[in-house]
Parts: C-alpha cells; structure tokens; sequence
C-alpha cells in the first residue's frame, strides 16, 4: 500500500472529489451566484473568473436586488452600515435555534 502510495504521489495523481466535496460546492456556488453576490463579491468574481458557474439563473428579483445594491456598496458610507449589520443579519433567521441550543 505505501509503494503504491508512493507511486501515485509520484505520477501527481489526484483523487475525485467525494459527494461532500461536490454537493458543498454547487451549494456555495449556487448561493453565491444569487442572494449572497452582494456580500461575497470577491467570491463571485473568483467564481465567475474560473468557469465556475456552469448554469443559467433566471431568478429576476435577485438579479435587480444585485444591480442596484452592489454599486452602491462601493459608496463608503453606505458599505460602511451595511457591512457593519451584516453579521447580525445573517444570522438573524436562526435565533431562535441558537438561544434553545
């Protein structure tokens, strides 16, 4: 098993990606595409510079939620109070789970 250990590392062999790996992936990639642009936009452009989004989104609401916020996060006032409220907004559908936990 070593030898072949060896062997592999040797020839660069990578193994395929685990359900997990696969299904966290297309979670992420979905979210980041649609709702979560706005926040994570450095993520975004990573995605969208490596061909990462490999399928068509026709949800309009959040298409026009990211033309209008998105230029206006640019604005450091406005990226300023958004940005400082972010966490706690995330998080906000949740606490009720978090105080019984």
């Amino acid at each position: 098993m070593a030898g072949s250990l060896v062997q592999a590392a040797e020839t660069g062999y990578i193994p395929p990606h685990t359900f997990y790996a696969v299904g966290g992936h297309k979670i992420f990639r979905d979210n980041i595409y649609g709702g979560m642009r706005f926040a994570f936009q450095a993520d975004f452009r990573y995605y969208a510079e490596h061909g990462m989004f490999d399928f068509p989104q026709a949800d309009l609401r959040t298409r026009l939620f990211n033309a209008v916020l998105i230029p206006l996060s640019r604005i450091p006032g406005f990226r300023n109070k958004v940005f400082s409220n972010l966490k706690h907004h995330m998080i906000e559908p949740f606490e009720a789970v978090l105080r019984n936990a």
